[in-house]
């Protein structure tokens, strides 16, 4: 990840809430193929164990700045 997009998750931290993330609603999330770590985020270019949203703020000491509501299939089709 850029340092543009680190610089602007720390901006944005300060004025987060600390509500719990629904990664797998997000249209970042996907699921992949490692059985080692099953989840993963594509905008911070995390797999991990555990929900991205937590691996992230484990790294960063920030909450995820950057979920975006999924598509639903009819909007898709």
């Amino acid at each position: 990840m850029s340092r543009e997009v680190w610089d602007e998750v720390a901006v944005k931290s300060e004025k987060s809430t600390q509500q719990p993330i629904n990664c797998r609603r997000c249209k970042h999330y996907y699921v992949t193929w490692d059985e080692s770590f099953p989840q993963g985020c594509r905008l911070y270019g995390v797999k991990s164990r555990q929900v991205p949203s937590l691996a992230v703020r484990d790294a960063t000491g920030a909450a995820c700045q950057f979920w975006e509501s999924r598509p639903s299939e009819s909007e898709t089709k």
